[in-house]
């Protein structure tokens, strides 16, 4: 914690456990036999760090560029969250009354609203840019430093969009991601692994 403290950024220990953001990707990540945690390393060295109180995109921007460092240390930087999150408008399409209470029946198949789609894209385009937008090998600092804020306005310009406030309508889900590029290097391309559209949901 002296790390961030040292660059001006305020930090409050807790001592409640792993919230979903934390705990959900380590049991995708370490999930046992019966879909527990029963994989999970007792050596794994874990620090959950919160979103900054300000809630914009900026100070997440800058919070990851702050934690950018501790890469070279061997240190992992994971932002978990989600491309699209409007659990209203995905319950309210595909739950359904039974005996009096509201159930979701997840094996249906859920179609995508048109905000999910084009939101998610938006997003993979911003933080994931084609190899020609990047700074190529052997480029000068000027380029590359350039690079990493054209991402970021890219990044910050998805809170300008009209399917935005449809796609997060509170914004704890998609902070984790600018985190996550603050934290990568200029000259560093993303790369989409895996993609999900669900209703109001991506993935």
């Amino acid at each position: 914690m002296s790390h961030l403290q040292g660059r001006g950024i305020k930090t409050i220990p807790t001592e409640r456990g792993p919230d979903h953001g934390v705990w959900v990707p380590l049991k995708a990540a370490f999930r046992g036999p019966r879909e527990e945690l029963d994989g999970l390393p007792e050596t794994l060295p874990l620090c959950q760090v919160s979103l900054p109180a300000s809630n914009s995109a900026s100070a997440s921007l800058r919070l990851g560029r702050a934690l950018r460092d501790l890469r070279s240390r061997g240190i992992a930087i994971v932002g978990g969250g989600q491309a699209v999150h409007n659990l209203r408008d995905h319950f309210s399409r595909y739950s359904r009354q039974v005996g009096g209470k509201r159930t979701f029946d997840n094996k249906t198949i859920v179609e995508p609203f048109e905000y999910t789609l084009s939101f998610a894209q938006a997003l993979s385009d911003a933080v994931v840019p084609p190899r020609s937008g990047l700074a190529q090998e052997g480029g000068d600092s000027t380029e590359v430093r350039g690079m990493d804020e054209e991402r970021w306005q890219a990044a910050k310009a998805l809170f300008e969009r009209e399917d935005y406030t449809k796609a997060h309508p509170t914004n704890e889900h998609l902070l984790p991601a600018l985190v996550s590029l603050g934290a990568a290097l200029p000259d560093e391309k993303g790369e989409e692994l895996f993609r999900a559209d669900e209703g109001a949901l991506s993935w």
